[in-house]
Formats: structure tokens, sequence, C-alpha cells
């Protein structure tokens, strides 16, 4: 028989995953991959010093609690896959978000040279029922409610080797573009933007008067359709304070650690 090995990218996937009774998954059979390639630098990581210097660059710029940069538990785990499903079966559960995207094309970078029997579900082509009668279409497991993560499991079929090489090709690109930030453009593909990207849209929901940051950015998320994670989302609200377009009471740390206004006319 062989191994099935299910990989989502996020802690809280994996959580959603294992939420599932009907699937009834056994933990050690799920990977869970938790870098955001969304955000800083990927020039090779396949090498120490092209970790090191994302790593740096996490440690400068997106120092909260909750972030650990290292992608050391990713590498140790995608060897875990090339040592333990090379003959068996991967189901990679990536839906249509940037965060799950970027994460599919790079972890098929780093396979692409292992025959590797991989299976996926197009989750847009998969519409939910909630229990008030309302439907909804999910971008990602993160969002699927727990009764209905076995219907996207009967939707997986065997990846195609043109869309595996559409999504290596993606990463290559996104790498040789050498920019911070990548987005889902209104045309469903992920491109490279300039780390400014997301300034004007967390300056919308700002006021004269002082807001917790992470009101801000909560808004925010709402409004880019979480096109971006909150921490990133922090790191660009502290640079619009340090660039004095907006001023602050409290601590440039966490989002709750500091609030934010508008620079007053006078």
């Amino acid at each position: 028989m062989k191994n099935k090995c299910h990989i989502v990218f996020g802690n809280y996937a994996k959580s959603r995953l294992l939420s599932s009774k009907e699937l009834n998954l056994p933990e050690e059979n799920i990977i869970d991959l938790n870098d955001d390639f969304r955000v800083g630098p990927i020039q090779n990581l396949n090498n120490d010093a092209g970790r090191a210097k994302r790593d740096a660059w996490f440690l400068s710029n997106i120092s909260c609690n909750s972030m650990d940069p290292s992608r050391s538990q990713n590498l140790r785990k995608i060897e875990l896959i090339k040592q333990g499903f090379i003959d068996g079966d991967l189901y990679i559960w990536s839906g249509s978000s940037a965060l799950d995207i970027i994460s599919f094309s790079e972890l098929l970078y780093a396979l692409k040279d292992f025959n590797l029997n991989i299976f996926t579900s197009d989750f847009l082509k998969i519409k939910l029922e909630r229990e008030d009668g309302s439907f909804y279409v999910p971008d990602s497991i993160s969002v699927v409610l727990p009764q209905h993560i076995h219907v996207i499991a009967d939707h997986f079929k065997p990846l195609s080797q043109g869309n595996r090489n559409d999504l290596i090709y993606l990463w290559e690109r996104l790498v040789k573009e050498n920019d911070l930030v990548r987005v889902l453009g209104e045309d469903c593909k992920i491109k490279s933007v300039k780390e400014n990207y997301f300034d004007e849209a967390l300056k919308k929901p700002c006021k004269e008067e002082l807001q917790k940051a992470a009101r801000v950015i909560g808004w925010t998320l709402v409004n880019i359709n979480f096109n971006a994670s909150d921490y990133t989302l922090n790191w660009r609200l502290k640079e619009l304070v340090k660039k004095n377009e907006l001023t602050f009471e409290g601590e440039l740390k966490d989002i709750r650690d500091y609030q934010v206004k508008l620079v007053s006319a006078n």
C-alpha cells in the first residue's frame, strides 16, 4: 500500500485538516509548510547565504512574536517528503490564494527532480452550502468549514505535467523579478509588486483621531481580500510612521502595541 502524504500551507490549515471527522487523517501523514513567500527576499533559497538573507530581512522588518522566520523546519519537512514519500502519493491542499499558489510553486520547484505522484483539488470549482442555505466558494482550506473538508478531498485528481511545469516556472519568474512583495492580481495571476503596494490601502481607514493599529490592519485585510498577512501590513504601517505619513502613540512593535492617526494639517 502506498504512503499518502497531505501537504498544507500554514499551521491553521493543518488544524483545519485535522478537524475533519470524516477524513480522520493521522497527524503524522500531514505536513505543514509555514514560510510565507508573499513577502521578503526569495533569491538563492537553495543555499545558506540566500536563507540567511531572508531570515535577516524578517528579523529586521517582521519582528513579531507570532512569526518565526527560520526556514530550517520547512527544509527538514521537504527532505522528509523526498525520503519518506518518494514512492507514495502527495495530496497538496492548495487553493487559489496567493499564499497557497506561491508556496505550492516553491514546493514543486524544490521537488522538480523527483517523479512524484501529486494530486490537487480545484477549490474554485467547488460550491459548498452553509447551514443557513447560502453558498460559498473557498479559496483555501483555511476558510472551509470542517464538515466540508471531505468534499474538497473528493475532488482531488492528478496534477498534470503542464500545470506542474507552469507552477515551477512561476517560482523561477518570481525569483528573477527580485521584489519584496508578491500578490494575487485582479487577473487572478501572481505578480511581483513594490513594497509600498499596500500603503494607500492602509492609510484609507486612518482618521485624525488615534486608532489601534490592529483595527486599521483588520479593516485593510478585509478591503484587500486578505491578499497579505497581518504582519506584512504591520511592517508597512510602521514604515508609514517612519516616513511621517502617519503619527503614532505607543511602541512600534506588534499590532496591539501602538495606535496611529493621520498627520495633522497644522
